[in-house]
């Protein structure tokens, strides 16, 4: 987690393109998405992404831990909700909400059932699944998943 010019800006909302760059980072396969993405390796079909997160978008998409909101858009602007952060980190988990481990609109949820999470964090923020979290949840729910 690297910040913005500006600092870590942790009470901001996080948008997915955020999300996306945190993952990555997060994984520590930064170098690899970036250049995968720069060799053309690694690609995305979103119209949306900004230049600075295409090689996470593209490297999350080709592993399979991330959807657009349709073919072509990514919704790199739009706030992150709970659930879908917690997706790709369940998919990061190897959970396959494709094969019924999860239900990816409850994926905040799962997260707290199986025990990675704290619940009682995310009641006393206001946070569910379907609201969307602000850069210092997103980093707290990475965090939980080291555990």
């Amino acid at each position: 987690f690297k910040g913005t010019n500006q600092g870590f800006q942790l009470e901001l909302a996080a948008s997915r393109a955020q999300g996306a760059v945190m993952l990555v980072r997060f994984m520590g396969t930064e170098d690899q998405a970036v250049a995968g993405y720069e060799s053309g390796d690694l690609n995305h079909p979103f119209r949306d992404v900004p230049d600075w997160a295409s090689p996470h978008v593209a490297y999350l998409y080709e592993v399979g831990f991330t959807n657009g909101l349709s073919d072509t858009i990514f919704g790199s602007d739009q706030v992150l909700t709970g659930n879908q952060y917690s997706t790709m980190l369940l998919r990061m988990l190897s959970y396959d909400d494709s094969k019924g481990d999860f239900d990816w609109s409850k994926s905040l949820d799962f997260l707290n059932k199986i025990g990675t999470s704290n619940s009682e964090m995310y009641k006393q923020s206001d946070i569910d699944g379907n609201t969307g979290i602000n850069r210092d949840v997103m980093i707290k729910l990475s965090y939980d998943i080291l555990q």
